[in-house]
């Protein structure tokens, strides 16, 4: 055997492209498994690619004779239950595989179950360490009351990252106990995931348990108190936090004492009553975000959505900032056409002009949108490196009635696609009032700009008549080569209007027209492009004629 593959390290490489090889997908172990077996140099790296992720014990449990456990299955869950008890060798089997865990649990894993004598048997190996005491990453799914303590058990200190995933499990008194000595069994921890507490004493439990832990750099959880929030801010580690604003906003005035709050901070994603809460928890920090997302509960003004914008200019750094989400959840009702002086302008956007690098801006509110094709073309200049742009996708723009200008017309979309090359997804509002009804042949629709990268489009609730579609469609051909879908009345707020099928079928036929002007044209420039060649390309000699 060539000395390179005693090189454990290039083996690793060379294992990982096996495993990731199209004629391995099917069975991605197998291979594997194979290798695993060939020789001594091959064995553990092999093993450890095999084991070192698992959706559940159930691999572990079937390296066991079948005489150990039974195995009972049905349409939803597979049971395994143990039958005898483990003797040395049947541990020493578990073990050698058992070292090689890194990663165990999914959120696919709840068809699998080990019923809770066997789970505990698994948890006490005859040994001073868990089971899994190589374990970084564990996702708890098992909802039963009775397993839980056990999570304590299965792994060991080097455990980094834990997922809890127990509902519909409400956590009781024993619950939470177990909960506040995880910071004492897995020290290590940098990522956590715990779900919503479903009172203000669970809350301040789960307190407990994230201050125990000072080496965290991704958390999400539900509602934080003020010392969990004043915890993350001294954090150095910590750059993704994902939480709920409590309903009582906190004293936010102590993190302006500490002009270090949140220094290594690069993404907030925050549940919030109201976003002028938001507002006030940034008057108090200056971080170099990279993400920020807002998921308001109550309806978001077009001024409170200015002032929102206009703090956060203040209290970010506008170099790093790279994506903008203000994102509130509907009531599945359509809305009412709002008054226009209370519409998202551009002056109601104008600060986000402040960042130069966004690459996704997201905003989808309870608020109707008023802007020109010079308001887009004004945003446009101000984001060159965009790739994704949208704009009330779910409860649309809401043009008062009689309003049907109001919008950006396709031809508003120029200046867009030209100063935003990158751009790949846009949701907006489409006027199509001022289109002729017949396609003009004196020049191309788009006058030369096209962007090939986007290849779907969202007009959110853009009302269309049949008049429209052939110049419409001979448009969005030249523009948008490649664009395959066109999205339109499709939320689940604005297919309650009564046009909305009316107006989504019209769009249908643009889209169809759209992809076969554009197979048209391209079947031009091919037959174009073969006639020029043609016609270079040099004449074959002649044969002289035989006397």
């Amino acid at each position: 055997m060539h000395k390179v593959f005693y090189i454990r390290e290039v083996v690793d490489m060379i294992f990982r492209e096996v495993r990731g090889c199209p004629w391995t997908e099917q069975h991605p172990t197998r291979a594997l498994a194979i290798l695993a077996r060939t020789c001594r140099a091959f064995h553990d790296v092999a093993l450890n690619m095999l084991w070192e992720e698992l959706d559940d014990l159930s691999p572990l449990i079937r390296s066991l004779p079948e005489d150990v456990y039974s195995k009972q299955s049905s349409s939803k869950v597979t049971v395994y239950r143990l039958r005898k008890a483990l003797n040395r060798s049947h541990w020493a089997t578990l073990m050698k595989y058992a070292r090689f865990v890194r990663r165990l649990g999914s959120t696919r894993s709840d068809d699998v179950v080990v019923d809770v004598p066997f789970m505990q048997a698994l948890c006490h190996p005859p040994s001073s360490g868990p089971l899994l005491e190589n374990l970084r990453h564990m996702c708890w799914t098992d909802s039963r009351r009775e397993a839980f303590p056990l999570i304590r058990s299965i792994a060991g200190s080097r455990l980094a990252s834990l997922r809890l995933e127990t509902y519909p499990m409400r956590w009781g008194s024993s619950e939470l106990s177990i909960l506040t000595t995880l910071p004492h069994v897995f020290p290590s921890m940098e990522l956590v995931f715990i779900p919503e507490p479903y009172n203000i004493h669970e809350a301040a439990e789960l307190t407990e348990v994230l201050c125990g832990w000072n080496q965290l750099q991704v958390v999400t959880c539900g509602t934080l108190t003020t010392r969990a929030i004043l915890h993350f801010a001294r954090l150095a580690s910590l750059f993704k936090l994902s939480f709920r604003m409590p309903e009582t906003p906190p004293d936010f005035s102590v993190l302006s004492i500490d002009t270090s709050a949140f220094h290594a901070m690069k993404e907030f994603m925050i549940d919030t009553p109201d976003i002028d809460v938001v507002e006030l928890f940034l008057c108090h920090l200056h971080v170099a975000l990279e993400q920020m997302s807002v998921y308001p509960a109550s309806r978001t003004s077009s001024s409170s959505l200015h002032s929102y914008f206009t703090t956060l200019a203040s209290h970010s750094s506008v170099e790093h900032m790279s994506s903008i989400v203000v994102h509130q959840v509907f009531d599945i009702e359509p809305p009412r056409p709002t008054p226009d002086p209370h519409a998202i302008t551009l002056q109601t956007l104008f600060p986000l002009t402040s960042f130069p690098n966004l690459t996704s801006i997201f905003i989808d509110i309870d608020c109707p949108i008023n802007l020109s094709d010079a308001c887009l073309d004004s945003l446009a200049s101000a984001w060159p490196h965009l790739e994704s742009l949208s704009l009330n996708e779910t409860g649309g723009w809401r043009p008062p009635p009689g309003h049907n200008t109001i919008g950006i017309t396709p031809h508003g979309l120029l200046p867009l696609l030209s100063k935003c090359p990158h751009l790949t997804s846009l949701s907006l509002h489409l006027t199509t009032a001022s289109l002729p009804a017949s396609v003009s042949c004196a020049q191309r629709p788009g006058r030369g700009t096209a962007n090939a990268r986007l290849d779907a489009l969202n007009v959110c609730d853009s009302p269309i008549t049949h008049t429209a579609v052939p110049a419409l469609s001979a448009f969005l051909s030249d523009v948008l080569p490649n664009l395959h879908n066109i999205f339109a009345w499709h939320s689940d707020v604005l297919v309650a209007h009564p046009d909305a099928g009316s107006y989504r079928a019209t769009w249908r036929e643009v889209e169809l027209s759209a992809r076969n002007f554009a197979r048209v044209r391209e079947q031009e420039k091919r037959w174009h492009s073969g006639e020029r060649a043609s016609v270079d390309a040099p004449s074959p000699p002649c044969s002289s004629a035989s006397g």
